[in-house]
């Protein structure tokens, strides 16, 4: 059968896209002052699985992506096709351990100068050799075995960025908000005066389902074009249920039909305008989450893998205790992992 594998080559730069990315489980787990997802470095390249799903999908920029068909297998007995990427500028390799890298660590990088890379059928990276003579005896090795060649001269290989806390399904415009900010505004009386979350809430509200996923689309572009293959994005503009599926769905309709790799955070963001933050939180425990899950077992919405909390000072948020209820309520119900909630004040982490 013919897929179509995208390949980002890019000039050879320290920070550019990926000829090939890693795959692996974003890691729900703290560090005081790090991140609040950690991503699990395997180096199992996704073409079997994340790569797979790139056939049929769209092709509108030149940088976005080189594609080759060709046909898979190669009598590998149904496995991944066998690819070498030669010649490349850069390999960069962030080895090192499963664990999650943090701080100072994420920093470690290996950039290996002119070096060629083998992917086997089982989709793993086989072999890092450098380019010229052992480029060529690793492909006779292998003559039987390689389904495609990609000449990566003057490029870089590396993994793709992972992006862990997005919210990009938005509408609206709050540039406007600047000269509130620059005069000395903080985050919470821009969001009293009806800027912040409530602004784009509105939008997002008012916007139909097929301009929030235009829109979505677009901005997955810009973000490939930079490099990042796999992003986490969030709900949490719609402040009421029916808007939080709406977001929802129009995650899972990106997901099917863009390259990037999707996940999916059902995030309960802000108390929306006449509601107060107790009222909010058992109302999402005890009628949004049950709804959510039916509608998952049902079929009409795709398992959701995050549920987040905005745990905040001020009555416009949700305090620690709040917070936990939310996501033990969440884990509970969808099996989904709790997102640790935090700001400069307090942490709060469910296990």
């Amino acid at each position: 059968t013919t897929e179509i594998y995208t390949l980002s080559l890019h000039d050879a730069l320290p920070i550019s896209c990926a000829c090939a990315h890693t795959s692996g489980d974003i890691d729900s787990r703290t560090s005081s002052g790090e991140n609040m997802l950690g991503w699990k470095t395997s180096w199992r390249v996704g073409f079997q699985q994340t790569l797979k799903r790139m056939q049929h999908r769209r092709l509108q920029h030149p940088l976005l992506a080189s594609t080759a068909s060709y046909s898979g297998g190669g009598g590998g007995g149904g496995g991944a096709p066998r690819l070498l990427l030669k010649n490349a500028s850069q390999v960069v390799t962030v080895g090192g351990g499963s664990a999650p890298k943090l701080g100072s660590a994420m920093g470690d990088v290996e950039v290996l100068a002119n070096h060629s890379l083998f992917v086997s059928e089982d989709g793993l990276i086989s072999d890092i050799v450098p380019a010229g003579a052992p480029t060529d005896a690793l492909l006779q090795r292998n003559q039987h075995r390689v389904d495609h060649v990609v000449d990566c001269a003057g490029k870089v290989v590396m993994p793709g960025f992972v992006d862990g806390h997005t919210h990009a399904v938005f509408d609206g415009d709050r540039s406007h908000e600047h000269a509130m900010k620059l005069a000395g505004a903080t985050y919470e009386q821009v969001h009293e005066a009806g800027g912040g979350i409530n602004f784009t809430v509105r939008a997002v509200q008012s916007a139909p389902q097929s301009a929030l996923t235009d829109l979505l689309m677009q901005r997955l572009d810009a973000m490939m074009l930079s490099g990042t293959t796999t992003c986490e994005v969030k709900t949490g503009y719609g402040l009421d249920f029916d808007t939080e599926l709406k977001m929802l769905r129009v995650i899972q309709d990106a997901s099917r039909r863009h390259r990037m790799d999707l996940s999916s955070t059902f995030l309960v963001h802000a108390v929306p305008q006449g509601s107060t933050a107790e009222q909010v939180t058992h109302d999402v425990v005890t009628r949004q989450l049950p709804e959510l899950k039916r509608r998952v077992q049902s079929g009409d919405i795709e398992p959701v893998k995050f549920i987040d909390v905005f745990c905040e000072h001020g009555a416009s948020f949700f305090t620690p205790r709040q917070s936990r209820r939310i996501l033990e309520a969440g884990a509970q119900l969808l099996g989904a992992e709790p997102v640790t909630v935090t700001n400069s004040a307090t942490k709060v982490a469910v296990s």
